[in-house]
């Protein structure tokens, strides 16, 4: 059977009967007296039914209780007691209108009937009866037992039930007028059974069902407009919709009691109109099935969100234009202007299809399948192994603990190798500030030929050495303090600290007098000492820089 098919589509227990069978003929071929009876893990029995199976001498028969839709299926027997007809509901025109409780026959007629097996091929409910046939029985040479098909002994019930007691038998024939026979069937439908209970004035043909005799219907509140062909339903909005009442957005996928109706036919497709209420507001939606165009229409209380796109452009196969097919099937000079095109595209599409035929056959070998799977797997497992472990290494190193890191991407490697590569780079005032200690730590006169820095020997091929660069460290710090000295000394006096002799404006010198009033034209005025600044060394050495002279 299929997955979807309900369990009576083929009948239960056939191969677990003749098994049962195919054992009797092989162990038991030798038994001349015994009783067959086939039994369910469903049914309730009495004892005494047992007992009344030893006085069977070809096919005995008895009633069931709570079984096709009756308090009881019985033999109906004439006044000398032979079997007339049965009641039953459930196909009365069955050889054998019984249920395979109901029925035990004796050994001999399985033993001489090696053939009488059940099988799958019959029709639904006469295993019963063609298995009765293959061994030889009819109606009449039935033999009816449980005194006179009277009692019942044998129950359709779902848990395994006790025999009745005396005051429930009691209670059903005295105050509530049933017979011994229904008191049985209702007694033990009432403590546990298949069915539901039918009360006494319950007649089938009239009520056909329980639904028919209360008068309500097997859907409940669905079927309460049911005399007007509306069937309350689950609907589910197919796309996005605005509200018409509250201006809402109401999303696809929201759910509601929709009540559906059949309002005409498309060719042999049946239309359908959903009519439901707005959950935020009073307003109703109707949608109609649109088969024509594979979609809904909204009739009215609602507008469609219009959120359409080119499938393209997800990877996804595009909306059929039904109307080119259509063209193209009523319209022969259309059909026949696009049949060129149909075959360049099926000459170029032929190549595909035969490349994914080689592909399908060249892993058509399941070994190489499989193998090829595998060491996919293998090259995954171990990607990920080191991967862990990398990670593991990196929290360690960060002190992370537990923290899971995210997998690496593309964008990750180039922002790290950016951030190497300009980890040194300085800013605009940086740069400034570099560039004015490197001119304040070169000497004002220093020697032109006096590299600023250290040359590298003409063999070696790389940068300074550390030795290099510590003189030229040392030069510049010492360059700078020289510098720093040329600053300081000419503070008060004018540009690199050279001053200016003290003339007349004939060029000739004043004599200063002495200290007894006397001129000493010829004194020799004493030595000054040697300036502190060095500026001043060069002032005397070379004179005044004014134009005068």
């Amino acid at each position: 059977m299929k997955y979807s098919d309900p369990n009576w589509t083929l009948p239960r227990g056939v191969d677990q009967r003749n098994s049962a069978l195919l054992w009797i003929r092989n162990q038991l071929a030798g038994v001349k007296n015994g009783v067959v009876y086939f039994g369910d893990d469903d049914n309730t029995y009495d004892l005494r039914v047992f007992e009344e199976m030893r006085k069977v001498e070809k096919a005995g028969v008895w009633p069931v209780g709570i079984v096709g839709g009756m308090f009881v299926e019985t033999p109906i027997l004439a006044e000398n007691g032979t079997i007339i007809d049965f009641n039953a509901v459930w196909k009365r025109e069955r050889p054998f209108p019984i249920d395979m409780a109901a029925f035990a026959v004796n050994i001999t007629l399985i033993l001489s009937n090696p053939d009488a097996l059940f099988s799958f091929d019959v029709p639904r409910g006469y295993q019963e009866s063609t298995f009765l046939e293959n061994v030889g029985i009819h109606r009449y040479n039935m033999e009816p037992l449980a005194e006179k098909c009277t009692k019942v002994y044998v129950w359709h019930t779902r848990t395994e039930k006790s025999k009745l007691s005396k005051e429930m038998i009691e209670r059903l024939t005295k105050k509530r007028g049933f017979n011994e026979l229904e008191a049985h069937a209702l007694g033990m439908g009432e403590r546990k059974g298949q069915n539901f209970y039918y009360p006494p004035d319950f007649n089938y043909k009239t009520h056909k069902s329980l639904n028919g005799y209360h008068g309500t219907h097997a859907l409940r509140e669905r079927a309460k407009k049911i005399d007007q062909g509306i069937l309350v339903i689950r609907f589910e909005m197919p796309f996005n919709i605005w509200c018409l009442g509250c201006h809402n957005h109401v999303g696809m996928g929201v759910r509601y009691n929709a009540e559906k109706k059949k309002c005409g036919m498309y060719y042999t497709t049946p239309l359908y109109e959903f009519r439901m209420k707005c959950h935020l507001c009073d307003n109703y939606y109707v949608i109609r099935t649109d088969p024509k165009n594979f979609d809904y229409e909204l009739v009215e209380g609602c507008s469609r969100q219009e959120l359409r796109f080119d499938p393209t452009d997800i990877q996804q196969v595009g909306a059929v234009d039904r109307g080119f097919a259509q063209k193209l099937a009523a319209d022969a000079m259309f059909k026949k202007e696009h049949e060129a095109e149909d075959k360049e595209k099926a000459a170029g599409e032929e190549g595909r299809v035969d490349k994914l035929e080689w592909i399908q056959e060249r892993m058509r070998d399941d070994f190489s399948a499989n193998s090829y799977l595998r060491a996919q797997f293998r090259n995954e497992k171990k990607s990920l192994n080191e991967t862990r472990a990398r990670d593991a290494n990196l929290r360690e190193k960060l002190s992370i603990g537990t923290t899971s890191l995210l997998p690496e991407t593309e964008e990750d490697r180039r922002m790290a190798s950016m951030l190497t590569r300009y980890k040194d780079a300085k800013s605009h005032d940086d740069f400034l500030e570099t560039s004015r200690d490197r001119i304040e730590s070169k000497r004002i006169f220093g020697r032109p030929d006096a590299p600023d820095t250290p040359s590298t020997s003409s063999g070696s091929s790389g940068g300074p050495t550390p030795s290099e660069r510590l003189k030229a460290t040392m030069k510049a710090e010492r360059d700078k303090r020289i510098n720093a000295s040329f600053s300081s000394a000419s503070s008060g006096v004018n540009f690199l600290g050279i001053k200016r002799k003290s003339t007349t404006s004939l060029g000739i010198q004043k004599k200063k007098p002495t200290t007894d009033g006397a001129d000493t034209k010829d004194s020799v005025k004493p030595e000054a000492p040697p300036p502190s600044n060095p500026i001043s060394l060069i002032a005397q050495e070379y004179g005044d820089s004014s134009d005068s002279e």
